[in-house]
Order: structure tokens, then sequence, then C-alpha cells
């Protein structure tokens, strides 16, 4: 009886062997598509805060039965105080054309936007670790053209907590699979004990010690489990990239995290090796567990 990596209990013929690699394929397509979320959705989180925090936004609103030209002298005289305030990079008045574009996707391309009683949007860039005092700004704006400026703080603030809330539910997908693929492969690994028990008592008879025959279990285990998590990776990794490449195409502005990172393709290969090493630590304690018991 060699302590090598010859068998000599028939594993392969549990039906365990049929349905274990793709329970753990299942799982691990699963996980590999909840940690690439929460990659992108980190990602994304980032991409917004900073190019918000970086930013403001300026309206000037023109009062009813107000003159064109004395809204754009008003907008002028914005223009004037905002390009020579401290820590402001870029000041850039936003045409209609502009903001047609961004109501499309909601109001659609029927809109007739010189129906509508829109205010004079002001994009204004603020210098990289620039921190402004909105509230002095709104005081001297509205001294100078009653025009209001607007840090995104509230609306930033909400989205990062639902992106938050994403990520925490993405983690919690992750450890409901990870529990349910060490259920299984304990239940699988039992079913075999029981299926191979005469063997079992047979081996401890001729000498056979409880981590030798651990030993097959483990190996058996870490074999279906390597198999079935290298399906479940690879049918994510083409999920993800049919997602990414209809994502590509949306106009949306959002910057979605569809440039070629590295990191969601990277944790995905780390999953079979995961699943690998779960599935042996799993394997053993419950036959070590078990035989414990038998003898």
């Amino acid at each position: 009886m060699a302590a090598g990596r010859q068998s000599d209990i028939p594993l392969s013929r549990d039906a365990s062997a049929r349905f274990l690699p793709w329970i753990v394929a299942f799982l691990t397509y699963i996980a590999a598509l909840s940690v690439a979320g929460f990659l992108a959705l980190n990602q994304l989180s980032v991409d917004w805060n900073d190019g918000l925090s970086n930013a403001i936004t300026v309206e000037v609103t023109a009062a009813e039965g107000e003159e064109e030209d004395s809204v754009n002298t008003r907008v002028q005289n914005t223009v004037a105080l905002l390009r020579g305030y401290p820590g402001v990079e870029k000041v850039e008045v936003l045409a209609r054309a502009q903001i047609r574009e961004f109501l499309e996707p909601w109001l659609g391309n029927a809109l007739d936007i010189s129906a509508l009683p829109l205010p004079r949007l002001i994009d204004v860039k603020l210098a990289s670790g620039t921190d402004i005092d909105v509230a002095a700004l709104n005081e001297r704006l509205a001294t100078t053209s009653g025009a209001r400026a607007d840090d995104h703080a509230v609306w930033r603030d909400r989205m990062e907590r639902f992106l938050g809330s994403l990520e925490w539910a993405a983690i919690a997908i992750v450890a409901v699979v990870v529990a349910a693929a060490v259920i299984m492969v304990a239940f699988a690994t039992r079913g075999s004990l029981a299926t191979h028990r005469e063997t079992i008592e047979l081996l401890h008879l001729i000498g056979a010690r409880d981590e030798y025959i651990a030993r097959q279990f483990q190996r058996h285990a870490m074999r279906l489990a390597l198999l079935g998590s290298m399906l479940g990776a690879l049918a994510a990794m083409g999920t993800a990239f049919l997602i990414s490449q209809s994502a590509s195409g949306l106009a949306t502005g959002a910057g979605l995290p569809t440039d070629g990172n590295l990191m969601p393709v990277l944790a995905t290969l780390a999953l079979p090796p995961v699943s690998t090493l779960v599935a042996l630590i799993t394997a053993r304690r419950t036959v070590l567990a078990a035989l414990q018991r038998m003898t």
C-alpha cells in the first residue's frame, strides 16, 4: 500500500463525481459575477466621486418676463466672477444643444427646448485638491448676478450610499456562495464515506491511517472542484465580456469602467484556486471528523 497518488477507494464512481463539478461551476459563476460587480461598482463610485468633487454647476435662472439680453448679461457677469475666483481652473457655459443632449435620454428626441424655462448652466472645473466654500460663493453670486452654485454634495452622498449598499450585497452573495460550496462538498463527501464504508473499514484493518484515507478524499474533491470552478470562471468571463460590450455603447456619461480594467479578470482567475482550496479543506475536515467517530 503506497502513500503516493494511488486510490484504494473507487471515488470516481460516486454520484458526486457527476454532479459536484456542475454545482461548483454554477456557484463559481455566481461568485465571479458578484466579484466583478463589486469591483465595477467600486471603480464607478471612485470615478463619480472624483469627477463631482472637482466640479460645481452654476445656474442662472431667468426671472419671469426677463429679456434674453438681460439673462446673457448676468451670465457674462457670472463667468467673469468665476474666472477670477480662487481655485477655479476652467469655466464653460453650456450651450442649449448640450443641454438638449443631456435631456434627450429622458425626454426623447422630439423635445422643444425653447419652450422650456430652463436655467443657463455654467460648468466650473476646480483645481485639483481645491475646496471651495460654496456658501461664500453663493453670497458673491447673489450680489453679482443672482446665480446659484451647486457642488452636488447631496446627490453625491446619496449615490455613494446607494453604490455602497450594492457593494455590500455583492459581498453577501459571495459569502453565501462560499457557504453553499462548503455545504455541498461536505454533503458529497459524507455520501462517499457512507458508500465506501466497508472499504474504509477494511483499510483500517490492514493498517491504513486516517490521514492516508483523508488524502484520497481531498484529492478527489480537489479535482472535481478545480474542474467545476474552471468551467464556471470561463462562463463568467464570457458573460462579463458581453455585458461590458453592451455597456460600452451606452451614452450615459457615467464613466462605466469598461476600459480594459484587468482587476475583474484577475479576480475571476483567482477563483478556481480558491475553490479548490475550499474543497480540499472541507473534504479533509469532513473525512477526519467522520473517521474519528468510526474508530
